[in-house]
C-alpha cells in the first residue's frame, strides 16, 4: 500500500528586481506563476523610467505560484 501526500509544493525565492526593466521583471515573475501588480511612480532621473524602483515582497522571501508581487515602475 502506497499513500501519497500529493505533489510537493513549489516555492520560489523572490529575486532582487531593482533596476531591471519592466518587461524582464514581468517575464521572470510570470514564468514562476506569480501575479504582478504594477504601479507607476514619477521619477526625476530618466535612467529610472521603465525600471523597477521598488518591489514587495522584498528579495529573499519564499513565494508560491499564484501569490501577488507588487512592482513599482519608474514613470516620466
Amino acid at each position: 500500500l502506497l499513500i501519497s501526500r500529493g505533489p510537493r509544493p513549489v516555492a520560489y525565492v523572490m529575486p532582487d528586481l531593482l533596476a531591471r526593466n519592466e518587461q524582464e521583471a514581468r517575464e521572470y515573475l510570470s514564468q514562476a506563476g506569480l501575479l504582478i501588480l504594477p504601479e507607476r511612480k514619477k521619477v526625476n532621473r530618466s535612467s529610472l523610467v521603465g525600471k523597477v524602483i521598488d518591489q514587495e515582497p522584498k528579495p529573499g522571501k519564499k513565494l508560491s505560484p499564484g501569490e501577488e508581487v507588487k512592482l513599482i515602475i519608474g514613470a516620466p
